[in-house]
């Protein structure tokens, strides 16, 4: 009696373990996919911010010759690059990205400004920080990731020692 009872537990239990694992797989894989969506979400937004930083840029050279307050397509530009922005992950980088973009609004009429690299690393810093993002939300680990880059280095790629 006592054995019959155990045949008849076994299939009850392995089905239990069967739908909790199955259920632990669905929140897995919805956790997954919204994990590839933000990563894949934010890695557009990068690439985007690059791009409105060079169209910036362009629209720099058209129209330093002008007057400060004429640089409306440079002020429209500045508008639309700082909707990107996302004060609350950080902030310090959009304030230092912020302020280099203004001067680019403010510099004196027919005084260009040669030398952008003030412009580039701020930006590199803004996008490093959401790079950086998407990586702990992809779960990749700093240990994980400096692995990769070993990895994938010059050398080990060409085989050169």
């Amino acid at each position: 009696m006592r054995y019959e009872f155990l045949i008849l537990l076994i299939p009850v239990i392995t089905s239990f373990l069967a739908t909790v694992f199955s259920i632990s797989a669905l929140f897995v894989s919805k956790r997954r996919i919204y994990t590839d969506i933000i990563t894949s979400s934010r890695l557009k937004w990068i690439n985007s911010l690059r791009e409105k930083i060079n169209e910036f840029i362009i629209i720099y050279y058209e129209e330093y010759s002008k007057p400060t307050e004429q640089r409306t397509k440079l002020t429209m530009k500045q508008f639309e690059i700082e909707l990107f922005f996302n004060y609350t992950y950080n902030n310090d980088g959009y304030k230092g990205l912020k302020k280099c973009l203004s001067v680019y609004l403010e510099y004196p009429e027919n005084h260009l400004i040669k030398n952008h690299d003030d412009l580039i690393i701020q930006s590199q810093h803004v996008l490093d920080a959401a790079f950086v993002r998407a990586k702990e939300e992809a779960g990749i680990s700093k240990i994980k990731d400096k692995k990769r880059r070993k990895a994938y280095t010059p050398s080990s790629v060409m085989n050169i020692k």
